[in-house]
């Protein structure tokens, strides 16, 4: 069964319920955020193991774990409604609206969104997760990760500055201003929305 809603479903209606949840919800505890226990697992891996093993198993760790869970579900046949539920709190731990300043519009909203589109909620979850774990130890223990990291991150940069500047331009202020910022990442919503809208039936 696919679920819908108001004429929405699949992929746009997952991001539409995380944004309403993100916008209006209260902040979690920090334990209930999933990139933030992934980032604090690859700490740990970071003191108890050498460089080159730490490093390597800092770029797949995302990978192993973004998908599977929402995967399992899915070959257990878990209701429609659960997976729903799951996959928008994992996309809202991914997302971050409320962005102070043009470098976090694009590392906490604008990329995670752009892996969104192209790759579900693995997709974001696997950036966000990338990126908490470079914020939290940089490019120690290995260049491996950081390089991923600005790979990775460099198409969601540019768009982020095209919205940036869209915003700019409706807002008449200046780019460090946090309402034109607020107002590029509405505006990068709706641009993935667009991209989303021809999809239904697959919710991750």
């Amino acid at each position: 069964m696919v679920i819908s809603v108001g004429g929405l479903s699949g992929p746009l209606l997952l991001l539409v319920l995380a944004l309403i949840v993100e916008a209006t919800a209260s902040e979690r505890p920090a334990w209930l955020r999933p990139e933030v226990g992934i980032a604090k697992l690859a700490e740990a891996l970071a003191r108890r193991l050498t460089r080159p093993i730490a490093g390597v198993l800092m770029v797949l760790l995302p990978a192993l774990l973004a998908g599977p869970a929402l995967l399992l579900l899915g070959w257990l046949n878990v209701p429609d409604l659960i997976v729903l539920a799951l996959s928008v709190w994992l996309l809202r731990g991914c997302l971050t609206l409320a962005a102070p300043d043009a470098e976090a519009l694009a590392r906490g909203f604008v990329a995670p969104l752009f892996y969104y589109a192209l790759f579900g909620v693995p997709g974001a979850l696997f950036y966000r997760a990338l990126d908490a774990m470079m914020a939290r130890l940089g490019p120690a223990p290995s260049a491996a990760p950081a390089g991923l990291h600005r790979l990775l991150t460099f198409v969601p940069a540019q768009l982020a500055r095209v919205v940036l500047h869209v915003a700019r331009a409706v807002r008449g202020t200046n780019l460090s201003d946090g309402r034109t910022v607020r107002l590029a990442a509405w505006i990068a919503a709706g641009a993935a929305a667009l991209t989303l809208y021809p999809r239904h039936g697959f919710l991750v």
